[in-house]
């Protein structure tokens, strides 16, 4: 039996204040905390075919890069090629997490299935993102300090929330179901990532998903349905 838990996050990238003392201060209290989970392997949202890129990074980025603004790879995705800064989830939390733990690589276990602009741009008057959007920020809202924020990004009424606009997405039909085509590649992707997991896990590991916090509601239904895994709730046992 392998133990799973899914830490849903917000994408950093963008965020202005992640470097300041603050926020630094919020990040170490909040990893210090989530490594009395013990994972045995960290696994992130970056493409699984990147994994030796992600671990050179892992392996050869200094300490003083955790601080300040710091590119430390480039990589293709979404079929483009995209420099990747130090503020980003992976490296501000996986990374510290697997180097307080003394992991000696993290793994990647995303796979970069693009959904189609296209598709989305002739259905994108009957999605209610902006709705949603609103939603969504309304629960992050309460959140006082960032592991607040991180259990309401983890709840059940977030991801309820945020599951409305693929259900919206999905009854979008203008006669050849262009909605569901656009929902089959997001749900594609998520199966993929979950395939990468399986692949992953060996009898007695906790393995620990940093994943963007959209994945958590099918990634949890997955991973509840298999018999050789065993889902632990973190904001449960923290």
């Amino acid at each position: 039996m392998t133990e799973l838990i899914i830490l849903g996050t917000y994408h950093f990238s963008g965020e202005k204040d992640i470097f300041s003392s603050s926020m630094q201060k919020e990040l170490k209290q909040f990893i210090e905390r989530i490594s009395k989970l013990r994972p045995t392997k960290i696994a992130v949202e970056i493409p699984i075919r990147h994994e030796e890129k992600l671990n050179r990074s892992y392996k050869s980025l200094p300490d003083e890069a955790f601080t300040k603004l710091t590119p430390w790879e480039i990589m293709d995705v979404y079929g483009h090629t995209e420099q990747f800064f130090t503020d980003n989830e992976v490296v501000q939390i996986a990374f510290r997490l697997a180097k307080l733990l003394d992991h000696q690589q993290v793994y990647a276990v995303d796979e970069d299935i693009e959904m189609s602009d296209q598709l989305a741009e002739v259905i994108e008057d009957q999605i209610p993102v902006e709705e949603c959007w609103q939603k969504l920020c309304s629960i992050e809202s309460q959140a006082t300090n960032l592991e607040e924020r991180f259990r309401a990004l983890n709840s059940e009424k977030w991801s309820y929330t945020n599951h409305t606009m693929y259900m919206a997405m999905n009854k979008a039909n203008l006669g050849n179901y262009e909605g569901t085509q656009l929902l089959l590649q997001w749900y594609e992707r998520n199966l993929m990532i979950y395939s990468n997991l399986q692949n992953l896990a060996e009898d007695g590991d906790r393995i620990l998903l940093l994943i963007g916090s959209g994945h958590l509601k099918l990634l949890r239904e997955l991973v509840l349905a298999d018999p050789h895994m065993d889902y632990l709730d973190w904001t449960e046992l923290i």
